[in-house]
């Protein structure tokens, strides 16, 4: 099964070497989560990591389809 992995800002550097642009497209098991995929290339997990599918935000544990975006960067506080 294929996904789109989007990774923005400083998060850039957790793809794989070579890549050009912010996203990579990977095949994936089914039944495989988002926050499998964070494992997968070492991004910080949530709450440290704002993950979002299709744009919107992420349910947890809930597998990823078919030629979804997984978009992940980092959570920023400010005040």
């Amino acid at each position: 099964m294929q996904i789109y992995l989007k990774l923005l800002a400083n998060y850039r550097n957790y793809l794989p070497m070579g890549t050009i642009g912010n996203q990579i497209s990977i095949n994936i098991a089914e039944n495989i989560n988002p926050e499998e995929i964070l494992q997968m290339f070492s991004i910080p997990p949530i709450p440290e990591s704002v993950v979002l599918i299709n744009g919107k935000t992420m349910v947890p544990g809930e597998p990823l389809k078919e030629e979804d975006v997984v978009c992940a960067f980092s959570a920023m506080a400010g005040g």
